[in-house]
């Protein structure tokens, strides 16, 4: 049985967690968006002001990005102090990106979204609505998506294995706009490997989930940077920390194997005969151990990365970071929640 659409009309809860933390956090990875990421950080602010969602933060996390979206992010913040923006020392990916920014983020809701104008910013109302009605986690719920034919293949790949791997319910489809509260925030940072899923963190954390109807808007300019590489490492990333499933349908694929070889040998010395049969089938079978291999290798490296820390992302600098802060380039664990 899957979550039920959420209209959400509720009022916002506008009542601060405390003396300095905002209401709201929006979180934004940032690559390749010197032209745009102005404008969807301007609407998130008319946004705020319009639907009285009190005081919010917006964290701009600049994932190695090879043009200037850094250098305009961090003049925009000299005037606007509630804009934290944070600089990798190289591109570690868009998911490290918004685990960077979940870590410096201090509202009360988080809010999730891109850097590119597909994200429609004055829906927001809607998706906190839905959490002060009692949600924890509230996604958008596209109809149809003004993306290209590629990223919404990696959409339904990672839809597919959120559904495989961690039982997400066949009519739910994730999207690139969410917002969840600090219970579930605790749980997401709380993840230090440096491969993290984070559908699989998200679904981990909680069931109660609100599916909010909304459309989604075309890009502002240029195409999405979304690769076949990209789209093989969120697979990789979600099935070998979240299930040992490869592992046990190779398992299986073995066991298949060997009965056919033994049925072939079986029929060759009855007949006389299979010898090209048999051969063919001790090639298969020699190509699908050099598969289990280096599927128990994937799984074995990255368990060696993992005790050996690597890093998640690694921080150039912050501008803006939250006063208080002893360290202002946070890592996991450093920063209370």
């Amino acid at each position: 049985m899957g979550w039920p659409s959420v209209n959400a009309t509720a009022s916002i809860d506008q009542a601060p967690v405390s003396r300095n933390r905002p209401e709201v956090s929006f979180v934004i990875p940032c690559y390749r968006s010197e032209r745009t990421v102005m404008s969807v950080v301007a609407e998130i602010e008319r946004t705020a002001q319009e639907a009285g969602l009190g005081a919010f933060e917006v964290v701009c996390v600049v994932d190695g990005s090879p043009d200037n979206v850094f250098a305009v992010l961090a003049e925009a913040a000299r005037l606007r102090p509630w804009l934290r923006v944070v600089e990798f020392g190289r591109n570690f990916g868009q998911t490290n990106a918004r685990m960077a920014g979940y870590r410096m983020a201090q509202g009360r809701l988080i809010v999730t979204l891109d850097d590119d104008g597909q994200c429609p910013v004055d829906q927001t109302p809607k998706l906190l609505a839905a959490l002060n009605e009692g949600a924890d986690l509230a996604v958008a719920e596209y109809g149809r998506k003004h993306q290209s034919g590629f990223k919404n293949l990696g959409s339904a790949v990672n839809t597919w294995m959120a559904r495989k791997v961690i039982g997400l319910p066949e009519d739910f489809t994730m999207s690139n706009f969410f917002a969840f509260d600090r219970m579930v925030l605790r749980h997401v940072v709380s993840y230090e490997g440096p491969y993290p899923y984070l559908s699989g963190l998200l679904f981990q954390a909680t069931d109660r989930v609100a599916l909010v109807p909304m459309s989604d808007r075309p890009r502002m300019e240029g195409t999405t940077g979304y690769t076949l590489k990209k789209l093989l490492r969120v697979w990789m990333n979600g099935f070998t920390n979240f299930s040992i499933a490869p592992l046990r349908i190779a398992f299986a694929a073995g066991g298949l194997f060997a009965l056919l070889f033994a049925a072939f040998l079986i029929a060759g010395v009855a007949l006389g005969s299979g010898l090209l049969l048999l051969a063919a089938l001790v090639a298969a079978s020699t190509g699908a151990l050099c598969a289990v291999a280096g599927m128990v290798g994937e799984y074995v490296g990255r368990v060696f990365m993992t005790l050996n820390r690597m890093p998640q992302y690694v921080v150039r600098t912050v501008v803006n970071a939250p006063k208080g802060d002893a360290d202002p380039h946070p890592t996991p664990n450093e920063r209370p929640l």
